[in-house]
């Protein structure tokens, strides 16, 4: 079984049902257990977590974008992060509170919502006296958007602007030159920000062991992981390593859910949890288990 078959094996479908279904459902109104139940019947297997946080998370953004398209049509240019400041603010959306952007460059995920799921940020449109006051005289926002995000090694630059590896990526590429590629670095040497900003870079999975202060890293395609089945995943588990984690190619909330070919694997190494990155640099933490609340 390969490292990551996705969405359940058949992503494409759960694309469609979110793209269709999901999102004519919360237009019309439809609450969000309803749709969970609906979800859970149609892809069966699926926890009621996963589908309630998808859901939610697909929700913030169909109504943050409906209410944007009205405020193009009015005519305005700019928006406000608005996030929801308290003690469950992470790191991400508290740094985009209060920034603006031109709504002409929003992208769901790095600077508009839902940046991660469970995401619970809205926007502020921008009114033209505030917007000219952010100004400077030659005519652009005194922050651009390049000049708040530091391209250099962050895996949402390196994906939205063309952003180089820092010295640190560059090196740990070199050693990952192709597919079936593998490194042992370590530990401080590569984290999985880094292997998102590969992905990023690369287009490619990565997947990260570690066995005390070292470090396995393996280089996939832009779809799975070829050189991990499951002899390769006992095998490493033989030597001592752990799965720390893997990446996915994708940029929605849908691409940081496992597929069944992720928790196979997790299974061989008998954990109970690892992590999957997304070239974004949002990321999710996964379990072994199938029920609902896992």
């Amino acid at each position: 079984m390969n490292f990551s078959e996705r969405i359940w094996g058949n992503g494409k479908a759960v694309a469609d049902y979110i793209m269709r279904d999901v999102r004519n459902a919360i237009i019309r109104g439809d609450n969000y257990a309803k749709l969970v139940k609906d979800m859970r019947e149609r892809f069966t297997g699926t926890s009621k977590h996963n589908a309630y946080r998808l859901i939610y998370t697909e929700g913030t953004f169909i109504v943050n974008e409906s209410s944007m398209q009205a405020f193009i049509e009015m005519g305005y240019t700019h928006y406000k992060y608005s996030a929801v400041m308290d003690e469950k603010t992470c790191d991400i959306c508290g740094g985009l509170h209060g920034q603006v952007f031109p709504i002409a460059e929003r992208m769901p995920g790095f600077n508009f919502p839902a940046c991660h799921p469970w995401c619970r940020c809205s926007f502020e449109i921008v009114t033209e006296d505030v917007y000219n006051s952010d100004m400077r005289d030659d005519g652009h926002i005194a922050k651009p958007i390049a000049a708040r995000h530091s391209a250099t090694g962050n895996p949402p630059g390196v994906l939205y602007y063309g952003g180089e590896l820092n010295s640190k990526q560059k090196e740990l590429l070199s050693l990952l030159p192709r597919e079936g590629s593998e490194a042992t670095v370590r530990k401080g040497e590569v984290s999985m920000k880094d292997l998102a900003a590969l992905t990023a870079k690369t287009d490619a999975e990565y997947a990260m062991f570690t066995r005390g202060a070292q470090r396995l890293v393996v280089r996939g395609n832009s779809m799975e992981i070829l050189a991990l089945d499951e002899a390769r995943a006992l095998e490493l588990k033989a030597q001592g390593y752990r799965l720390s984690g893997h990446t996915h190619t994708g940029t929605q909330a849908v691409d940081t859910m496992p597929s069944k070919g992720d928790r196979f694997i997790l299974g061989c190494f008998e954990q109970e949890n690892s992590v999957i990155y997304l070239p974004t640099g949002k990321y999710e933490v996964f379990s072994i288990g199938v029920k609902d609340g896992s």
